[in-house]
């Protein structure tokens, strides 16, 4: 009877442990080996296409960004982005899906540049937005295996212990953190409004994302080391 009942209660601690597994995001490294998507981002918005084409004698649309990816809420960070050679400075957010490793959010902009519209036969100046979208993955870099996330780390929400052992257990983060990389593509619109509210749109242009994670620990990022060259009508 005694090593039935030892079977028995092995038998519920075995399930228990499996149910335990169930459930819920899981924002380390998975089984296929794929980095945690919590961090902070840094990368690059390289034009593919624009819509009217751009004049050849005008500088490239670019952009730059950097968003934090934390472990629950909203991911956030600032961006700049050029087009036609125009800058528009603002922010990006969005959500980050640890079992699609996806990033995906909005871009958002302003310029310090002006365009003028004529409001009942008056030529008056009008500030000029940039908006859009953007998806990306989360994938392995070129770094090569995924190692242990360095003393302190944690799970990529706080600065932790510094010593080894607060990470002996949580191997979920990427250790290199050239291993991530960000992929994907986004779409950004410029245009004014006029006085009764509605959007001219004057431009749309579609971007290649490039991102590499930077940091497995989110960092608030809230200010661009930048600031526009001058303005015009």
């Amino acid at each position: 009877m005694k090593k039935v009942l030892s079977l028995l209660v092995a038998y519920v601690f075995l399930q228990v442990q499996s149910w335990a597994l169930s459930g819920g995001p899981v924002y380390g490294a998975n089984s296929s080996g794929d980095p945690s998507i919590i961090g902070t981002y840094g990368g690059v918005l390289i034009p593919t296409t624009q819509e009217p084409p751009a004049d050849p004698l005008q500088p490239a649309s670019i952009g730059v960004f950097s968003i934090s990816v934390p472990e629950t809420g909203l991911s956030a960070g600032v961006a700049i982005v050029f087009v036609n050679g125009v800058a528009f400075i603002g922010q990006i957010a969005g959500m980050g899906d640890a079992d699609k490793q996806s990033i995906s959010g909005l871009i958002g902009g302003t310029s310090s540049f002006k365009v003028n519209v004529v409001l009942a036969g008056n030529v008056v100046q009008v500030d000029i937005f940039a908006q859009g979208s953007f998806e990306a993955k989360v994938i392995a870099g070129d770094a090569g295996a995924f190692t242990q996330a360095p003393a302190g780390s944690g799970n990529g929400t706080g600065s932790g212990s510094s010593s080894s052992s607060s990470t002996a257990n949580k191997p979920a983060e990427v250790g290199s953190t050239n291993s991530a990389r960000l992929q994907g593509t986004a779409e950004i619109a410029t245009f004014f409004t006029t006085s009764g509210g509605v959007p001219n749109i004057n431009a749309t242009a579609k971007y290649s994302l490039d991102g590499i994670k930077q940091n497995n620990i989110p960092s608030n990022v809230t200010t661009v080391p930048f600031s526009f060259g001058g303005s015009g009508s």
